[in-house]
């Protein structure tokens, strides 16, 4: 087969011009996003000192009123104590609904930029991603990682592993209620305890079922299979028999289901 090699060149330098032009538009608005975290950083240190200055000069204004009102105490010789009372008690509760108004909205309104700060760390993150996961030709051939994190061959106990492994083996997790149970493990070889599915629909892992990626893979199938049954409709098991017919049924679904997709864990 003949090449024209000019053709070629030209291809890939077009290849590269796209993606450098990507690269510098991430670098850009990494830049931009980082000196907006500068701003509202910036701005929560002027909003919280404002708000600061505005309680000191408020408690400066009680405490010279609270003179003030002692001054005229003394000058009736008690007599004008029923007025004082009141003049003070209306002084500190009119103050103290202010600032606890100003306090109010002092938090809200750092709530409302620590929304803004963690969605902007959010974008910080996907862009600097990106500009990892670059490369000179976007549309060439090449391997990546299936997203899941090991300790040796343990699967590391996290909702995000479980995902990009369901993702891995086309397990659908959509609409799934699920938890991880750090502490519940079987009793040994033999007696393992990988995880269970709740009649209210909700799975829950194991510990075992983190020891390798096989066994996690061969839960997540076979507790879906129940799952699926009960939205089906069958009713949920709650006598030894019909849950060792349940059961039946999981561990046949769970062996065919990995006999087909076993070649995903030998192709790693």
């Amino acid at each position: 087969m003949r090449f024209d090699l000019t053709e070629w060149q030209g291809a890939a330098s077009d290849a590269y011009r796209t993606w450098a032009g990507q690269r510098d538009q991430s670098l850009q608005a990494l830049a931009k996003a980082s000196d907006t975290m500068a701003l509202i950083t910036e701005g929560a240190g002027l909003l919280i000192a404002t708000v600061r200055m505005m309680v000191r000069d408020a408690v400066a204004t009680v405490v010279s009123r609270l003179i003030v009102y002692a001054g005229e105490l003394l000058a009736s010789l008690g007599t004008a104590t029923p007025l004082v009372v009141e003049q003070v008690s209306t002084l500190c509760a009119s103050w103290a609904a202010k600032i606890s108004r100003w306090l109010k909205e002092l938090i809200s309104s750092l709530r409302n930029l620590g929304t803004l700060v963690r969605r902007l760390g959010e974008i910080v993150q996907e862009l600097i991603a990106r500009l990892r996961g670059s490369r000179g030709l976007e549309r060439g051939l090449f391997r990546e990682g299936d997203g899941i994190v090991r300790n040796g061959k343990k699967i590391l106990m996290s909702r995000d592993n479980v995902l990009a492994l369901a993702k891995k083996y086309g397990i659908d997790l959509e609409g799934v209620n699920f938890s991880i149970d750090k502490f519940r493990r079987g009793g040994g070889p033999g007696k393992e305890f990988y995880g269970v599915t709740m009649p209210d629909g909700e799975i829950k892992l194991a510990r075992d079922a983190f020891m390798d990626e096989e066994q996690l893979a061969r839960t997540l199938a076979h507790e879906r299979f129940h799952l699926d049954e009960l939205r089906n409709g069958l009713p949920f098991p709650w006598t030894e028999e019909a849950r060792k017919a349940y059961e039946a049924r999981a561990y046949a679904y769970e062996e065919r289901w990995w006999q087909e997709h076993k070649h995903l864990l030998e192709g790693e």
